[in-house]
């Protein structure tokens, strides 16, 4: 807890997905329902699921002052953090047998992991909701399997009726916060069928057809017209079916086929099995090879290459022992997410980032079943095996627990140093700030604005936004909604150039980024380039 208070800023939007998600908790609060309320159109529906939203909307109405109630809405991630925690230590005790040491050293670990952290206290993003409801998905699902087995003299007897109730209600909460969780739906569904659970299969999918099919005909019903599309732009009115053929989610109009899916796939997983994987378990190590690959590219690459390799076989060498053990619907959905994963067109580390408890998990079960091999190998007597086993894996998690620390310790000791040179993330977001505060001083609330991240600065100034995805239509419709204003809220090279010939009105610290921009009167505005 010390360590999140210690890094928890009073940052968010950043990640533009966190703006949006902060932006339609807005709407809820507010009393206009879900829909994008940046947008000049009234009642557009956005295609976020609405369970993260909502649950800010609830801090919202608290403390409904933005940004000063930053700290307050990352509550949501640090609260669904700390019961992940508890979660993840009473199914590995329950329901996985593992030691009390270990039991407490994997949460933990989990919970100081350094992506997983940073989700956490320097964004609004849904992953930490997501881990948690994840954890209580597989729990509940255990608790179901068990309760079916555990009649007298092994003679299966009735699940409650509550249970089969919680299982579907979570199955359609998960989904309701993050749709990629269909993979770990689908996985606790196939435990329950090779279980031959069927009467408690058919009530939990029932339910989490009630819960998440009614959210989705009703969205259905409300997905934006195409001039609604064309009028607000960007992610949020975007599909993820669309999502999936363009080359990064979230950047329209540059699609691949289907003959590049191998090379995406290809690439993300040299990232899941390569700089991924030690910035999940070894942050600190990442920034010093990053740091020494300056003057030493030669050993340093090939430890990049090598060190990752040796953790990734540890996981799989712990996943594929569990699996021998006994295959629980943990083993099931996690390889199902994991195919979705790299398929993504985006950095898959943040969609792994709220499996670390698993990660560790496997991680040290594979570490064990090393050192059990290594000990056979070197004679060990069969009495010192198990406490020569213990001790060697206690050190193991000690070291990654360290690592862990000095990572974190490094994360504040670089935030300062950073101030101090001219940039950071705080900084980033303070740019933001005064780019908004005079665009609030200086251009009439009556204009619509076009900005790159849209919902943040409507989020800032309550000011009505579209998102800046500049083409030969985008640019007839900003002529007809008589945008003449755009907020660069950083540097993107696909759109700098077409705007290059127009004056800058304001600039934060002479920087390419954090710009407005005049377009003009229309009647002197020429044809986008």
């Amino acid at each position: 807890m010390i360590v999140y208070l210690a890094l928890t800023d009073k940052v968010a939007g950043l990640f533009a997905d966190d703006a949006w998600y902060a932006l339609l908790g807005y709407s809820l609060a507010t009393g206009n329902g879900y829909q994008v309320i940046n947008s000049p159109t009234p009642g557009i529906f956005p295609l976020y699921p609405p369970l993260y939203p909502f649950l800010l909307s609830l801090v919202i109405r608290l403390f409904p002052v933005f940004p000063e109630n930053v700290i307050a809405l990352k509550s949501v991630s640090l609260v669904s953090l700390l019961g992940l925690g508890a979660l993840t230590f009473f199914y590995l005790r329950r329901y996985r047998g593992v030691p009390m040491a270990l039991a407490l050293f994997i949460p933990l670990l989990a919970l100081l992991c350094q992506p997983l952290m940073f989700l956490a206290t320097s964004t609004l993003m849904s992953e930490c909701l997501f881990a948690l409801l994840a954890m209580a998905l597989f729990l509940v699902a255990e608790r179901v399997v068990s309760k079916a087995a555990g009649g007298s003299g092994g003679a299966p007897y009735r699940v409650e009726p509550a249970w089969l109730v919680t299982l579907g209600v979570l199955a359609g909460a998960i989904f309701l916060a993050r749709s990629i969780s269909i993979a770990l739906i689908a996985g606790v569904l196939i435990y329950l069928l090779k279980q031959r659970l069927f009467r408690e299969l058919v009530v939990v999918a029932l339910i989490f057809g009630v819960v998440a099919g009614s959210w989705t005909l009703y969205a259905r019903s409300r997905t934006p017209t195409a001039a609604e599309r064309l009028e607000q732009g960007g992610n949020i009115v975007m599909s993820y079916s669309e999502a999936l053929w363009q080359r990064e989610a979230g950047t329209a109009g540059d699609l691949v086929t289907i003959s590049e899916f191998p090379a995406r796939m290809a690439r993300n997983l040299r990232s899941i099995f390569g700089p991924d994987m030690i910035q999940l378990v070894a942050p600190p190590l990442f920034r010093w090879f990053n740091q020494l690959a300056r003057d030493y590219p030669g050993p340093v690459g090939v430890v990049r290459v090598v060190l990752p390799a040796l953790l990734s076989i540890l996981v799989l060498i712990g996943y594929v022992s569990l699996v021998a053990r006994r295959l629980t619907a943990a083993e099931i959905g996690l390889p199902l997410i994991f195919g979705l994963i790299v398929i993504w067109p985006f950095n898959p580390l943040r969609f792994l980032a709220p499996l670390a408890p698993f990660i560790f998990f496997y991680l040290l079960t594979g570490t064990a079943v090393v050192i059990r091999r290594l000990g056979r190998q070197t004679g060990a007597e069969s009495r010192w095996e198990e406490r020569l086993e213990g001790r060697a894996l206690l050190g193991a998690a000690t070291v990654l627990l360290v690592i862990s620390l000095v990572g974190h310790g490094l994360t504040l000791w670089n935030r300062q140093e950073l101030d101090l040179t001219g940039f950071s993330w705080q900084m980033a977001f303070d740019d933001n700030e005064k780019m908004m505060r005079w665009v609030e001083q200086n251009i009439p609330r009556a204009e619509v604005l076009a900005s790159n991240n849209p919902a943040l600065a409507a989020l800032f100034t309550g000011y009505k936004t579209v998102a800046l995805d500049l083409n030969p239509e985008r640019w007839e419709m900003f002529r007809r909604l008589r945008i003449r204003y755009v907020l660069l809220h950083r540097y993107d090279g696909n759109v700098v150039p077409p705007l290059g010939s127009y004056p800058v009105l304001y600039r934060v610290r002479n920087s390419a980024n954090y710009r407005v921009i005049d377009l003009g009167p229309l009647e002197s505005r020429p044809a986008l380039p």
